[in-house]
Parts: C-alpha cells; sequence; structure tokens
C-alpha cells in the first residue's frame, strides 16, 4: 500500500510543479502605463464623486465633478489649454519663440493661463482690477506670469482690465512677436471647450442624469456642458446657481445686468462687468 501511495503521490506532485512552471512561464508582464506628457497631460478626466451625506439626506444621488483636481485648481485650466492650441493651430501663437498671452481675469482663468503659458513655451500677461485678492496676484507671479492691477472700471471704460488686456496684446504685437488676447467672455472657443471635455466625460461617468447645477462667471462652463448633454438626455433640467443680489438673475427677470443688492459678490463668479465706472 505504501509503495502504492507513494507511486501516486510522485505523478500529482509532478502535475503541480508543472501547472505552476507553465502558469509563471505564460504570465505576461502588467502593462506600463506611459508617463503623462507634462503638466497639460493633467488637465481633464477629473473624477465624478458621490456627495454622501447629501444624497443620503435627500434620497437623491448627488453627484460632484472634482474639476479642482486639475493641476491649476480649477476648470479654467481645460479653457486655458484648448484656447492656446487653437491659438497655435490657427497660426495666432508660436511657442518658444517670445510670445505672450495676455488676458484680463479675475484670478482664476490667469492662475490656469500662466501655468499652461509656462508649459508650452509662451510668456504670460495677466491685467485684473486691484481689487482682488493679492494672494492671486502672488500665484501668478509664481507661475511666471506678469501681473498688471487696475482699477475696477465698468466693461465701457478704456480702462477697465478686459479692455486694457486687449491694448496691451495690441502693443506687444509688433510683427516680430505674437501677442495674442485670449478674451474669454468673447470667445466662443471657451464654451466650445467644456463641449468637447466636461461635458462628453460627465456624460460617460454620470449618464443619463435628471439635473445639471453649475455658477457662472463668463457662462462657458455651463453652456458647454448643457450644449452637449441637453441633446443626449430629454428631460434634464440646467441650473445656473448664482450668488444672492446676482446681476445675472437681475438680468434675466429684469433686463438689466446689475442688481442694487449687487456688493459682496464672490470673487470670480458674476462679478465682472457689474462694478461702477472709474
Amino acid at each position: 500500500m505504501s509503495n502504492t501511495n507513494t507511486w501516486l503521490a510522485v505523478p500529482a506532485a509532478t502535475l503541480a510543479l508543472y501547472v505552476a512552471w507553465r502558469t509563471l512561464s505564460t504570465r505576461t508582464t502588467p502593462s506600463r502605463a506611459p508617463p503623462i506628457n507634462g503638466v497639460v497631460g493633467l488637465i481633464g478626466n477629473t473624477p465624478l464623486i458621490r456627495i454622501n451625506s447629501l444624497s443620503d439626506a435627500t434620497g437623491c444621488e448627488i453627484l460632484a465633478k472634482v474639476e479642482y483636481m486639475n493641476p491649476g485648481g480649477s476648470s479654467k485650466d481645460r479653457i486655458a489649454l484648448y484656447l492656446i492650441e487653437q491659438a497655435e493651430a490657427g497660426g495666432l501663437l508660436t511657442p518658444n519663440t517670445g510670445s505672450c498671452i495676455f488676458e484680463g481675469t479675475s484670478g482664476s482663468t490667469g492662475i490656469s493661463l500662466a501655468m499652461v503659458a509656462k508649459a508650452k513655451g509662451y510668456d504670460c500677461h495677466i491685467v485684473m482690477p486691484n481689487d482682488m485678492a493679492i494672494e492671486k496676484s502672488q500665484l501668478l507671479e509664481r507661475h511666471g506670469a506678469t501681473v498688471e492691477r487696475v482699477l475696477p472700471c465698468s466693461i465701457v471704460d478704456k480702462g477697465n482690465y478686459v479692455n486694457v488686456a486687449r491694448r496691451r496684446a495690441e502693443e506687444f504685437n509688433d510683427g516680430t512677436r505674437q501677442g495674442y488676447f485670449v478674451d474669454q467672455f468673447e470667445n466662443p472657443k471657451n464654451a466650445e471647450a467644456h463641449y468637447r471635455t466636461t461635458g462628453p466625460e460627465i456624460y460617460a461617468q454620470a449618464g443619463d442624469i435628471d439635473a445639471f447645477v453649475h455658477g457662472s462667471g463668463t457662462g462657458g462652463t455651463i453652456a458647454g456642458v448643457t450644449y452637449y448633454l441637453k441633446p443626449r438626455i430629454p428631460g434634464l433640467q440646467c441650473f445656473l446657481a448664482d450668488p444672492q443680489g446676482s446681476g445675472l438673475a437681475n438680468k434675466v427677470n429684469h433686463g438689466v445686468m446689475f442688481a442694487e443688492t449687487e456688493r459682496g459678490w464672490v470673487e470670480s463668479v458674476d462679478e465682472e462687468f457689474c462694478k461702477p465706472v472709474c
């Protein structure tokens, strides 16, 4: 009996060794993800998270697109990259030629532009109202941008920060260097950037949602995302959430882009053109 048991054990052990060898010899090395192409490669594809506290309290699934995980800390990274690349494609910008990107911004877009400009071989000149937080100017300068702070003015005034930025670009563009004015407030490619990136990401991550809620500075994000989602999700409701005393709400309800209650605005949200004339 002992011989039989030994005889049976030998092929069993051999078979086990053979199976282990075949498993190891045929195992493929896990594919290695390629390196990300610089800081601009980190822009977009941000996660969508469930806000557990609000979802549990309301009985609704409330999801948030975590745009602060873009390298510049906001969704403005998307338009900075898209608008610069579109300008390059149109021959308006050429990297590493001493060209400079100009923009009038209360801060967030400027931070993204300064970061992307440096990564792609451009200088950056940002004009902002001098009542914006000084920390924004300091952060812009740490990104290598030139910062020009001007008195707050109405958009109809030539001293308005947007108009100053446009003028600085024109003065810089002397035929040998390219000065590109981004013009985020009037550039339709602002919304197009979100139509091509943010909207498709949300649809892929969340599917058929019931409502989309967003704040507004230039209106580019809510316009681009809504324009992408609405044809794909019948019955989708889109809401613009704005601070109390909103000039935008006053424009929609009464036709005037100003409200008397608009005094303690949130920086970078609905304050761009509603300040008193210099």
